[in-house]
């Protein structure tokens, strides 16, 4: 929500101050002076902040489209994601060396051989190896193929 370049203002504050508007009317001319009074003040306190609201919402449209076309802030943000990329990538090599040595604890304690055991994290890591394995000897009898032609 709030993704999209469209402006919901258009759209919104019309529709908005014609509920309003309505009610208001209805309210003013069916009801006695206490609740004109309470009704008028609380439309002036809406209409207010749906200024205030507007308001806000320009700047904040009008920062993110100046940040946009500035070099500067996404070269910055282009760090940011990548600081962060390293972040993630350092706590998940922390998490595998924890796991490691929890498995390596474990089948001391219990005197088991879990040499052939694979965890999903050694899994990933040899079918990667295998499936580069795979495709450089394919691409290398491929090419052998080619010179023989």
């Amino acid at each position: 929500m709030g993704d999209s370049r469209e402006s919901a203002v258009g759209a919104v504050v019309p529709a908005i101050l014609t509920l309003f508007g309505a009610l208001g009317a209805y309210i003013v001319g069916s009801k006695g002076i206490r609740e004109r009074t309470l009704v008028s003040v609380v439309m002036i306190c809406f209409a207010f902040s749906l200024l205030i609201g507007t308001i806000f919402g320009i700047e904040v449209r009008i920062e993110v489209e100046h940040n946009i076309a500035d070099p500067d802030y996404l070269r910055q943000r282009e760090l940011v994601l990548e600081q962060n990329k390293l972040a993630v990538e350092s706590r998940r090599l922390q998490d595998y060396i924890e796991f490691l040595r929890l498995k390596n604890e474990f089948a001391e304690k219990n005197n088991l051989d879990l040499s052939k055991f694979d965890s999903a994290f050694e899994k990933h890591d040899t079918e990667t190896k295998a499936g580069t394995a795979v495709k450089s000897e394919a691409t290398g009898s491929q090419s052998s193929t080619a010179q023989k032609k």
